[in-house]
């Protein structure tokens, strides 16, 4: 029989990142992607005792994985261990995984075993859609790739970021504005807005997907504070050495931003007019998503480790516990509002809105709720904002159909235009 299941959960290659002396999650994070590696090797020749074992192995490393958890439950079941194959499917089921596997050819191994139809339909059953968003905004920018965005309390405006349209809009009563920033962009994420200040804070990067790029430029980032009233350009901190990707950013109380860099790992952080690395490379894998929990902490959403705590105050790194059968990897956005930490989990599947409880020492995760998932607007969602009571964010990115240069899956741009959904408690 063909290893097709596990071959395809053990599919996605993913570069390490060094370090002289990396942290223990590092250390699991690269000894379980090396377990993994040698598993798909097992797998590809049909020996399924040793992948197995090394499977048992890599989810002791990377225990938040469901790719790793799917590959051992077939694992398990091609070595008779229907024991091992259920609590396997279980540690998914409680993780909110979503797959069916009850017709597949390649899962016959596993519905042969006894006791395991029910929680192959509790499987199935987490494609069902959870929750109910309704439209705040369409943005009739054909293929321009959202991703970020920010809002304007004071203007009663939503400010909406692009990757392939290079630039910032601003959304009033739901409908574009021609209100434009008066920057050179290349593509754009994060948005932040300083209403005190009167400051849109925006980052910048020069993708592989960004179009148009001028000689040299690819790898180059630049982080930026913009009047959201007028456009002009306040200030402008580039960095043009290295290979950069600048994803998201987080103000903080005291009027200091600190922006997560998905190539290299790294923070940066501006304070007294001065940006720079302030987290370095090795110590975090794909820094996403950021929010300040207290006057002391800063929580990041890392793609590939899951959640972790900053100290602002002396840059320690700690990975917050998490309750077994949890899964906070795969998070891009993270926003904290109305007294509710929300996470766009694009990562996982299916697709979801999540709301994490944590203890008030942000050590511990306590609690995860599934607000939205499986939606059918859903096209992998990006970062959100809270609007008052509302919570908004980008539903369908169409981040899938975007290649180098910009180029569209297809040469067309996607069919649904990109949506704006709200979710209210």
């Amino acid at each position: 029989m063909k290893a097709v299941l596990s071959a395809l959960a053990l599919s996605a290659a993913v570069a390490s990142i060094a370090h002289a002396e990396p942290p223990v999650w590092m250390q699991n994070l690269e000894e379980g992607r090396r377990l993994t590696r040698d598993a798909s090797r097992m797998i590809r020749d049909e020996r399924w005792r040793e992948a197995r074992l090394l499977l048992d192995w890599a989810v002791d490393k990377r225990p938040q994985y469901p790719g790793l958890w799917l590959a051992l439950a077939d694992a398990a079941a091609r070595t008779g261990d229907a024991e091992n194959a259920r609590a396997a499917l279980d540690v998914l089921d409680r993780m909110g995984f979503g797959v069916d596997l009850r017709a597949r050819p390649d899962a016959e191994a596993l519905r042969a075993l006894p006791g395991i139809m029910p929680r192959l339909d509790a499987l199935a059953g987490h494609l069902d859609s959870v929750g109910d968003a309704s439209l705040a905004a369409e943005l009739p920018i054909p293929g321009g790739v959202p991703e970020g965005v920010a809002w304007d309390v004071d203007g009663e405006a939503l400010f909406v970021s692009f990757v392939r349209d290079r630039g910032i809009r601003r959304v009033e009563q739901g409908r574009l504005t021609d209100w434009m920033p008066d920057a050179e962009l290349w593509s754009v994420q994060g948005l932040a807005l300083d209403s005190r200040r009167r400051l849109l804070w925006a980052v910048t990067s020069a993708l592989n997907e960004t179009p148009d790029l001028g000689d040299g430029e690819q790898g180059h980032a630049a982080l930026l504070a913009i009047d959201p009233d007028t456009g002009a350009l306040r200030s402008r901190f580039d960095v043009d050495t290295g290979d950069h990707a600048f994803g998201d950013l987080v103000l903080l109380s005291s009027g200091e931003v600190v922006v997560s860099d998905a190539v290299t790992g790294e923070l940066w952080r501006l304070r007294d007019d001065r940006f720079e690395v302030w987290i370095p490379a090795g110590v975090l894998a794909s820094p996403q998503g950021l929010v300040q929990w207290d006057e002391d902490t800063l929580l990041v959403a890392d793609y590939a480790l899951g959640l972790l705590r900053v100290s602002l105050a002396d840059g320690r790194v700690q990975p917050l516990r998490v309750p077994p059968g949890t899964a906070l990897l795969g998070i891009d956005g993270l926003v904290l509002g109305n007294g509710r930490l929300l996470a766009i989990q694009n990562g996982m599947q299916p697709v979801r809105v999540i709301e994490i409880a944590i203890d008030a020492a942000a050590t511990r995760v306590v609690d995860v709720t599934v607000r939205l998932a499986a939606l059918p607007e859903f096209a992998d969602p990006t970062l959100g904002t809270w609007a008052g009571d509302r919570f908004l964010f980008v539903a369908n990115s169409h981040w899938p159909s975007l290649r180098a240069g910009g180029e569209l899956l297809g040469d067309e741009a996607p069919a649904a235009p990109a949506r704006i959904l709200q979710w209210t408690p």
